[in-house]
């Protein structure tokens, strides 16, 4: 069962996107929004489920994808 309560849809969608190795350029064409907007969404979540912005990506797809947010 997905935790992903915590998370809204879309920013579910960015770390799943990230979970498959995709770039930030590729998310935003995907999901039609602008580049800057997925950097916006990947920071709600650090803020979200309390990992430091000085981690990088693949700590906080790792704690995501563990604690079932996606």
């Amino acid at each position: 069962m997905k935790n992903n309560s915590l998370l809204s849809k879309r920013e579910a969608l960015v770390i799943t996107c990230l979970s498959k190795g995709m770039k930030n350029i590729e998310i935003s064409k995907i999901m039609g929004i602008q580049e800057r907007t997925v950097g916006t969404f990947i920071r709600r979540v650090r803020d979200k489920v309390g990992i430091d912005s000085s981690k990088n990506i693949y700590t906080l797809v790792t704690h995501c994808i563990k604690n079932k947010y996606i």
